[in-house]
């Protein structure tokens, strides 16, 4: 409901309707502030409604007296000589804003109704001042209830944008608040361009990240509809275990589907996937959606998707999440997720310990060799936290890097196995050869000569290594230096890498 229709004559309406017992006006049914009450029906819903406003009033009334250190009842009187002394008592003090509110509940919601003479009996003022100070009530009234119902209203309006938004899977997000208000700026700030595409490694909280900053523009001004479009074809358990999702949206036809029903176009239903697009850009022309597609490396045609999407963006925003960097198309903007710090290592993987309700301290030395061989992947602290419980940190990290359970097996699964399975022969022949490199990085001249590869095969390479987040560049711009992530050093170290060579089934 629009605030500016809960006017002081709709208030007064109200307020008379209950005294006499009344059924409300019909404006009053359209609040966004009623949705809060548990009713069943009108009669129950205008009863948790009075009580809502009378207590309202009551508090505003109560603190006014208790600020002049007079004596206020539990419970008003429920005698006309009571009500009278109490009214009596509230004008004697020349307070004008206790006044203003006695006034209001005296005369509109007291349990017995004053009549003139009792008026004239109990006020040291003439009875047209006392309506005076009923009417500035009824104004601060009316101007508290418009708050409500814009708190109200922000507050429905996020719950309806947030319905298709998955339940948040972190307790806290950490060593991302730039990054966060990055993203939040270029959702929201005019001309930053349609696409946004957050990138990194597996399990690097890409898809956490794309949830805080979609929850957050719930609460912004604007937007027609929020979407989520998950692409996610697996998830891995603390417990180590791959889980594989049911009905994982694979290709583009998928993804105009799940658009065409949160959109509310069930209509489009057989028409091909193109017309159905043109229809909903039509959409995304009109207003303003935000349309978040997670995980979208793993869509099999994603090669058409954006060129297909970018056209009839219109006012609506994409952001994308992805493995694989979207770069090569010059209307995405690119935001890297850059890894934990150790600091912040440290904090998630005690949050995690203190989740499960394990009263270990980390200390200093083993903080060191766990970030030295996860680095600071959110997803690799949390399976080593939930892994504390059973063992200790020490068989933890050698069995990480043996690879010889079940466990760390499925954390290079779940985080690498897809990207090695769509790395070129040439770019595989480069990852095995930079296990040597130094840890604060190596030129691509050093590469190419340990690689062996001629040139143009050796910056195709390059490039789909940097795409992927396995190689990480730095250095100064007039040399650049590449390293591994520590991570993908553990998963070089160890022997799985042998089964995938034989085995080339994508998990």
């Amino acid at each position: 409901m629009n605030v500016e229709s809960i006017t002081l004559d709709l208030v007064k309406q109200t307020l008379i309707c209950w005294q006499k017992v009344q059924k409300l006006p019909a404006d009053i049914w359209q609040l966004d502030l009623l949705r809060q009450f548990d009713a069943d029906g009108e009669a129950e819903l205008s009863l948790l409604f009075y009580d809502y406003v009378r207590n309202l009033v009551e508090s505003r009334l109560q603190e006014q007296r208790v600020s002049e250190g007079l004596a206020h009842p539990s419970r008003p009187p429920m005698t006309r000589a009571g009500i009278t002394a109490v009214l009596a008592q509230d004008f004697r003090c020349d307070n004008v804003e206790l006044e203003t509110w006695s006034a209001l509940y005296h005369h509109y919601i007291s349990p017995i109704l004053l009549t003139e003479a009792d008026l004239q009996q109990a006020l040291p003022v003439s009875s047209r001042n006392y309506r005076r100070r009923a009417q500035a009530g009824l104004a601060r009234l009316t101007w508290l209830l418009r708050q409500a119902e814009m708190e109200a209203h922000q507050h429905s309006r996020s719950r309806h944008l947030s319905r298709f938004l998955p339940q948040p899977d972190y307790l806290e997000l950490l060593g991302v608040t730039d990054l966060l208000a990055q993203i939040q700026a270029l959702l929201t700030v005019p001309h930053a361009g349609s696409f946004i595409s957050i990138e990194g490694l597996g399990g690097i909280g890409k898809t956490a990240l794309a949830q805080a900053a979609a929850y957050r523009q719930t609460e912004v001004e604007g937007w027609q509809d929020i979407l989520w479009v998950s692409a996610r074809q697996q998830r891995l358990e603390s417990s180590g275990e791959l889980i594989f999702e049911k009905q994982p949206v694979r290709t583009f036809n998928d993804i105009v589907d799940r658009l065409v029903v949160q959109m509310g176009q069930r209509h489009l239903t057989g028409l091909t996937s193109q017309d159905k697009l043109r229809h909903l850009q039509a959409l995304f022309i009109e207003k303003p959606y935000l349309v978040v597609i997670d995980n979208l490396e793993t869509i099999a045609d994603v090669e058409m998707l954006l060129p297909a999407l970018q056209p009839g963006a219109g006012k609506t925003r994409f952001l994308l999440t992805s493995r694989q960097t979207m770069r090569q198309y010059p209307f995405v903007r690119v935001v890297p997720v850059p890894v934990l710090s150790m600091a912040d290592s440290r904090i998630l993987i005690e949050l995690e310990m203190s989740r499960l309700g394990m009263a270990i301290e980390l200390g200093q030395r083993d903080l060191n060799r766990l970030y030295n061989l996860v680095g600071g992947l959110p997803l690799a602290l949390k399976l080593t936290a939930a892994q504390l419980q059973r063992r200790s940190l020490s068989e933890v990290l050698q069995q990480l890097q043996e690879v010889n359970t079940v466990t760390p097996y499925h954390l290079y699964t779940y985080i690498y196995r897809m990207t090695w399975e769509m790395l070129a022969d040439s770019s595989r022949q480069l990852l095995l050869s930079t296990l040597d490199i130094a840890p604060e990085g190596d030129t691509a001249a050093w590469l190419r000569g340990m690689s062996g590869l001629a040139n143009g095969e050796f910056e195709v390479a390059l490039d789909q290594l940097l795409d992927y987040s396995l190689l990480v560049a730095g250095g100064a711009v007039t040399q650049r230096v590449y390293k591994l992530h520590r991570l993908t050093a553990t998963f070089l170290q160890s022997d799985i890498l042998g089964g995938w060579d034989d085995d080339a089934t994508v998990v």
